[in-house]
């Protein structure tokens, strides 16, 4: 049997050298993928709370605390807070013409629903809105 060539011995490290070299890339890109799902759940979350709570603020013989509820109850149960709610029009009174548009929006720091923060999206932030008919007389 002939000894092995003389190239695999003079190799016997490179392995580690690329392991090296590509372990910090491949846990960045998993990190971005972790961030960016989790992202993408935050956002869908909002969306679905603000939808839930534009359905309950459109419709008559609502309240606003009514809304609010809804949407409180959808972001505990995600375990999201420090969050914003806007409504357009800002009152139940302000609602006076039928099937005019009615927008809840809810806003967020990206900081604060972040598993991984990165820095370069502190000042971020992740938002919900949903336009549907007011149902007014």
């Amino acid at each position: 049997m002939a000894p092995p060539p003389k190239t695999k011995r003079s190799r016997r490290g490179a392995a580690v050298v690329e392991f090296a070299v590509c372990l910090p890339l491949v846990v960045l890109l998993m990190l971005g993928m972790i961030e960016l799902g989790r992202g993408v759940m935050v956002q869908h979350t909002m969306q679905e709370a603000a939808q839930a709570g534009c359905r309950v603020y459109s419709a008559r013989d609502t309240t606003i605390d009514q809304a609010e509820a809804v949407i409180s109850e959808a972001m505990t149960r995600a375990g999201i807070s420090n969050y914003a709610v806007t409504y357009d029009p800002p009152t139940k009174a302000a609602m006076n013409v039928h099937l005019a548009p009615v927008t809840v929006s809810i806003s967020v720091a990206y900081a604060d629903v972040a598993w991984v923060t990165p820095n370069y999206l502190m000042g971020a932030s992740v938002d919900g809105r949903c336009i549907l008919p007011a149902d007014v007389d």
